[in-house]
């Protein structure tokens, strides 16, 4: 049977709203809201006649962000580029209970980085990171997710790469 492909147009505003505040490598928080329009989405073809059409009502996920920096010189082998990240993270949908990260991370002599993490959603997070350069403006990053659930292990885990370029001095 013949298939149809009708040449389409699909277009949507959205927009996100977050404030972050850092204080010089001791502590910081942030708040977030993604997706802070409803937005109608309508599928159209070029003659204008629509297809499809509806309001993509996007339920706001709130998120929140927190940690600590402590300075750390493990048995004198460090000096005092090296500290201990602990932070928070908490993602709340509405008619949903809050989802709620920990993590700690620790980066020795501007050099590398090892961190675990858990969330209360049953997932753990492993990652290690290395810096390159007298600035650190290059960075590898591994992190590795993992489930505790053989529901949601069945999904697979997963494997993410960063290579990162700081243009900041």
């Amino acid at each position: 049977f013949p298939v149809t492909i009708l040449p389409v147009n699909n277009f949507a505003i959205e927009a996100s709203f977050g404030i972050f505040y850092m204080n010089e490598d001791k502590y910081y928080f942030g708040v977030s809201i993604p997706q802070f329009l409803s937005t109608r989405v309508s599928v159209v073809r070029q003659d204008n006649s629509v297809i499809y059409s509806a309001l993509m009502d996007n339920s706001r996920f709130f998120f929140a962000v927190a940690g600590l920096y402590i300075p750390v010189n493990f048995l004198g082998w460090t000096d005092e580029t090296s500290f201990v990240d602990a932070s928070t993270w908490i993602r709340y949908l509405p008619g949903q209970l809050p989802q709620v990260d920990t993590n700690i991370r620790y980066q020795m002599n501007q050099i590398f980085w090892l961190g675990t993490g858990f969330s209360t959603n049953k997932i753990g997070h492993a990652e290690v990171g290395f810096l390159f350069s007298n600035t650190n403006q290059w960075k590898i990053a591994v992190g590795y997710d993992f489930s505790f659930l053989s529901q949601i292990a069945r999904l697979g885990n997963s494997l993410e790469v960063s290579i990162i370029l700081s243009l900041e001095n």
